[in-house]
């Protein structure tokens, strides 16, 4: 399967044909694609073109045992099928992954050399512990009782050994070298807290028990650059992580997931031992609650075109002294300007502070819708956004002609600023409510 074409090559394969295995050419194509997703920066060019050798190498193998197992006939059976729509399926995730991973953003210098100063275990302080473990799959307290009684009394970690074969007890045995920046902060804790050569008897809850005996603690520092690197790299997995964890639950809220047969959910009652290994399963609570959050999303867009055209509507009628409704359409009773331009500047003049006070709320109006309409850009399909806001407009337009209409612009005659400020501030209310909204989404 590492062939990309069963066609010839063609006049220029001395530019892009890395290898031609009986007839199926490899390009440097795919060979530099599949160094550089396994490549790490600083390589000398030496190194950079001996690995690409060896994936090469690796795909000249891999062709020709692919092509005798084409041969055989071996693509047309049942596995194959479903070993290829696994691996379909296992690439598109790892490539989507990767893509939630490369859009994290790395810690600037200042939060890398807080993090390197309050993690001395992972860089100042960091240790090579070299160690003895023993694990014990059951939890029988008196006997561990007893054997650390044994410990007090001198007993080596050979003769506790032999203290758990004579009982017949499982256990593994294995010696171990870790970092400190390896290793649990617990354990971290027993081991450097014990004396060396002197086992320490440990339990986790009622799952199992631990004996460690530390050999030797070697101190390994992580300074400098190294330090710094090292807590970009951390930072970076953590970030990754989160974003991964975080994207993977919102899947699965939004997913649509039936399980049958022996998968199928169980009914009511004592759970068995599979169900306790749930199945991915969406979260229905959290799946209704994000759509009543989207639902008020899409009614904040609308609300907040009404508010742009009623303050469009107030703004007129503080610049011109007269009541101004947008229309759809001309009609034969619109207003025609006076011939008179003197006489049209007298009745229809502003105080340049009035200009400049509407300037500014049309600026806030107009900077907010935009911020709304990109903050629901990534959220809310893109019919919705435009059924929203041709919703809005209409409406804006009729609650418009009802504010014209109402007693209100008579009432703020001697205030004409205040409906203006009023919707200004309600449109930034609005877009308030849509960020609030959108943090509850995730």
């Amino acid at each position: 399967m590492a062939g990309c074409s069963p066609h010839p090559p063609v006049s220029s394969k001395e530019d892009r044909a890395a290898a031609v295995v009986n007839g199926v050419e490899i390009t440097s194509f795919e060979v530099n694609t599949l160094f550089e997703l396994s490549a790490t920066p600083g390589l000398s060019k030496e190194v950079v073109h001996e690995r690409k050798r060896n994936i090469l190498a690796g795909l000249v193998r891999t062709e020709l045992i692919a092509q005798e197992a084409v041969k055989q006939h071996l693509d047309s059976s049942p596995d194959f099928t479903i070993l290829l729509h696994e691996s379909r399926r296992q690439v598109l995730a790892g490539m989507f992954l990767k893509s939630i991973g490369s859009v994290t953003k790395p810690l600037d210098r200042e939060a890398v050399l807080f993090m390197v100063s309050q993690n001395p275990l992972i860089f100042a302080d960091r240790k090579l512990l070299v160690y003895e473990e023993v694990i014990i799959p059951v939890v029988n307290v008196p006997f561990l009782l007893s054997l650390n009684e044994k410990v007090g009394k001198g007993a080596s970690l050979d003769q506790l050994v032999d203290e758990i074969k004579s009982k017949n007890m499982p256990y593994s045995r294995a010696t171990q070298a870790k970092s400190t920046d390896q290793l649990d902060p617990v354990m971290i804790t027993v081991l450097t807290g014990s004396k060396p050569n002197v086992p320490v008897i440990t339990r986790v809850q009622d799952k199992f028990a631990m004996i460690f005996m530390l050999h030797s603690s070697i101190p390994i520092p992580l300074t400098g650059a190294d330090a710094e690197r090292a807590a970009r790299n951390i930072a970076s997995a953590q970030n990754r992580n989160m974003a991964i964890e975080k994207k993977t639950k919102d899947l699965l809220v939004r997913a649509k997931i039936t399980y049958f047969s022996d998968y199928a959910p169980k009914p009511t009652g004592k759970k068995s031992v599979e169900e306790n290994n749930a199945l991915p399963s969406p979260d229905t609570a959290q799946a209704e609650k994000n759509n009543s959050y989207t639902v008020i999303l899409i009614l904040t867009i609308s609300a907040a075109y009404v508010l742009v055209i009623l303050i469009l509507t107030a703004s007129m009628h503080m610049l011109h002294f007269s009541n101004w409704v947008p229309r759809l359409w001309p009609t034969p009773h619109d207003i025609v300007v006076q011939k008179d331009e003197d006489l049209w500047f007298n009745e229809y003049r502003a105080h340049p502070f009035v200009k400049v006070f509407l300037l500014f709320c049309a600026f806030v109006s107009v900077f907010k819708l935009g911020h709304q309409i990109f903050l629901v850009w990534t959220i809310i399909d893109i019919w919705i956004i435009l059924v929203s806001t041709a919703t809005g407009v209409l409406l804006g337009i009729g609650l418009s002609h009802l504010y014209a209409l109402s007693p209100f612009p008579r009432w703020t005659q001697g205030a004409r600023w205040v409906p203006v400020v009023f919707f200004t501030l309600s449109l930034v209310f609005v877009v308030l409510v849509t960020q609030h909204y959108l943090r509850l989404l995730g």
